[in-house]
């Protein structure tokens, strides 16, 4: 992914039916789908520590049941081309943000209106436009959608997902079970594949979580900005080095769907001058105002803190701390020459084009170490649809080999998310002992039906 900008259609209750069959088309073509929520309150966990996590759950179930999704991102993925000589992944990406809200009473936490105003959403157009749910009725436009989503066949992607989980199951398919087991039961039902010859099928139509992909590649980091934005880099290097990397082109012919321009946000991703000038000079002054919490967590507590809060710093310093590593090492202040197609034309062009508009500046810059901020920022209404981007663009470059190799995700990576008060990762498991609920499986039929067929479809699976 070497664009700077990506596309992010807005979809609100005004131009849902003008977006409806992109949408649905998108969706049913897809080979992987990412999706976060933006909620009215994530509740709180205080005083559970070192209790049985059925509490937490309840505390989770709680919070479900009494907030709202004020924005669904869904980030669509279709894998075209796999080149052998050019050691490419080819995808196309489509990616939307959904404006929602309950119609029914719910609670907004000041501390989440506080996070979402920062970060520049527009609570005027929320309520406004926002597309209307109910959980007394689960019927219309958006459980629909969740419907297709789920009997795609694509895998589908969150980041930390089971909270996400959670909110999508109970307003907009079915009243969320009183039991943490049954709940497992349910969202298995969702995720398995069996019945379908499992080699053919891969990881096709299963569960996947971002977080526990970067736990598991042991990144220093797990929050979605670090996490995508150093495999952003790594993207790069890989493309330099003559290694395996991914290219992910924007839909940019929709068809007989018309597109309006206004509807369209682009989120600027353009990566750290000094990452791509190779120049990590940065002086003490710049790594001490680095925000330890925000380095650990990706967010900051305090409401007036005066230390920095930006991810590619954090990116820089550890490029920095690298190079002097190697050279202690090897003794050598560079590294072995070696054959490589340098920078993709899309990222030099645009270099060159910084170096011109800002020479002056960013000389003095250089001399001084002081670090060169970017323009990158997930603020505005169009955040969870940029958020979905970032799952699965991380998802898809940390399993590209599996994916060349085989054109899926790994399934031995999924149906596990990683969720707060548990050392281990939660699977997503069927239990004789909790068996999902007859109303569940009453709903969930008619969508199993439609699943099998898509993944026997997109597998090749000849059925009689």
């Amino acid at each position: 992914m070497f664009d700077d900008k990506v596309p992010i259609i807005e979809v609100n209750r005004y131009n849902f039916e003008t977006y409806s069959l992109l949408l649905k088309y998108s969706i049913k073509n897809a080979d992987i789908i990412a999706i976060d929520l933006e909620l009215s309150g994530i509740g709180t966990t205080n005083g559970l520590r070192g209790r049985p996590f059925q509490e937490r759950y309840e505390r989770i179930r709680e919070t479900v049941q009494t907030r709202s999704i004020l924005s669904i991102g869904i980030s669509i993925f279709k894998l075209y081309k796999c080149i052998e000589e050019k050691k490419t992944i080819k995808l196309r990406n489509i990616s939307f943000n959904l404006m929602t809200m309950s119609n029914d009473n719910y609670i907004v936490e000041p501390d989440a209106l506080a996070f979402l105003s920062k970060h520049g959403f527009d609570f005027n157009r929320l309520i406004n436009s926002a597309i209307l749910y109910s959980t007394k009725s689960r019927t219309g436009p958006l459980p629909n959608l969740l419907k297709d989503i789920l009997s795609s066949g694509a895998s589908l992607v969150f980041h930390n997902g089971f909270v996400d989980l959670a909110f999508l199951y109970h307003h907009l398919f079915n009243e969320i079970p009183e039991s943490v087991g049954v709940f497992q039961s349910n969202l298995y039902d969702w995720f398995t594949t069996e019945g379908i010859d499992l080699d053919a099928v891969g990881g096709r139509g299963l569960f996947y979580d971002s977080k526990f992909t970067a736990a598991s590649d042991q990144y220093s980091s797990t929050f979605l900005e670090y996490v995508f934005r150093k495999s952003q880099r790594s993207n790069v290097m890989e493309y330099r080095d003559n290694r395996l990397y991914v290219r992910v082109k924007f839909s940019k012919d929709y068809g007989s769907d018309e597109v309006n321009p206004v509807d369209i946000d682009y989120i600027d991703c353009s990566m750290s001058p000094h990452f791509l000038k190779n120049n990590f000079a940065i002086n003490e002054e710049s790594r001490d105002s680095l925000c330890p919490f925000y380095e650990k967590h990706g967010f900051c507590r305090k409401s007036d803190c005066e230390k920095v809060h930006e991810v590619d710093l954090m990116l820089d310093i550890e490029c920095q701390k690298s190079i002097k590593k190697r050279r202690r090492k090897n003794g050598d202040p560079q590294p072995p020459a070696k054959k490589t197609r340098g920078l993709p034309k899309a990222v030099t062009k645009k270099l060159e084009s910084s170096d011109i508009e800002n020479d002056g500046a960013e000389e003095e810059s250089e001399q001084l170490g002081f670090h060169e901020k970017t323009h990158f920022s997930t603020k505005g209404c169009h955040r969870a649809g940029m958020d979905a981007f970032m799952t699965g663009f991380f998802v898809i470059f940390s399993q590209r080999m599996h994916l060349f190799k085989y054109q899926t995700l790994d399934a031995a990576f999924s149906n596990q998310t990683l969720v707060p008060g548990l050392e281990k990762p939660l699977p997503l498991v069927n239990s004789s002992y909790a068996p999902s609920t007859e109303k569940h499986r009453e709903i969930w039929a008619e969508c199993q039906k439609n699943k099998i067929k898509n993944l026997n479809f997109k597998s090749g699976i000849v059925t009689i």
